[in-house]
């Protein structure tokens, strides 16, 4: 069995802000949570060479001794949806278990609360690396499909799909080869590239929920609420990991007030 990591890194004109290291802290914090990493840069027109190079050598540095590959690319309207289109939607036969995830945040930390995106990215690493155990277990083992951290069943006209369900924030787990067999035992075909929100679309174009996909929380809670995202994450990420949430602020506190470069 064989976990792989297929991460987006953006490389942007704020590269040096501190949502940049969380990300790397996060990554180095849960390494061994991956076999292998598959790397894309993606940039816009004028990115900054020197930073693509510390980006690749902090990544070098964090998964040593580790099968670690790097690809480039230039940005599009589909940015990460993209990535995971060539990466994981279309080579599910060849992959076994993959994390799907990105620098989340990076642009968006300029525009909301910062603490409110600190929270909710930290939690999409911690709630869904620190329990590796019971995730393998329940991908390979039972009878889900994928998992991840923060799942809406909201209809929405910005994310449409088949089964009206995603994964906010789209980190997420899929058991790859498991998938691809469902899709063709039930003779569903690969959903066909729209727009940049592919990647968040795509599972819940495919799979139907209960009990084929397992969430971060142990009670299955999911998220509802048709406020701004951003403006509850904290709120909302205690009301579903409440049992979790004293472990999860013992991280929050390391990655953020302890853990610096």
């Amino acid at each position: 069995m064989n976990r792989k990591l297929v991460y987006t890194f953006y490389i942007s004109t704020n590269f040096d802000d501190e949502m940049n290291s969380i990300h790397f802290r996060c990554l180095d914090y849960f390494k061994d949570a991956f076999d292998e990493a598959d790397i894309t840069f993606i940039v816009d027109e004028g990115y900054s060479k020197e930073n693509l190079r510390i980006a690749e050598e902090k990544f070098v540095k964090i998964f040593l001794g580790k099968k670690v590959s790097f690809s480039f690319a230039e940005n599009t309207p589909y940015r990460e949806s993209l990535v995971f289109y060539n990466k994981v939607a279309t080579k599910l036969s060849e992959n076994e278990l993959v994390f799907f995830a990105h620098n989340k945040g990076i642009t968006n930390v300029l525009k909301h609360d910062r603490e409110q995106i600190y929270t909710w990215v930290i939690g999409m690493y911690f709630y869904s690396l620190n329990f590796m155990d019971e995730v393998q277990d329940q991908l390979f083992n039972k009878k889900y499909y994928c998992y991840g951290p923060y799942l809406t069943l909201r209809n929405e006209r910005e994310h449409p799909n088949k089964h009206g369900w995603y994964y906010i924030g789209t980190y997420f787990w899929v058991n790859c080869r498991k998938l691809h067999q469902y899709m063709v035992n039930e003779n569903i075909a690969l959903p066909e590239m729209g727009d940049r929100f592919y990647a968040e679309e795509f599972l819940g174009n495919i799979v139907p929920t209960w009990p084929l996909i397992f969430t971060g929380s142990h009670e299955l809670r999911y998220i509802t609420t048709d406020e701004d995202y951003y403006t509850g994450v904290k709120r909302l990420t205690e009301a579903i990991y409440d049992t979790e949430w004293d472990s999860f602020n013992v991280f929050y506190n390391e990655i953020v007030n302890q853990w610096k470069d």
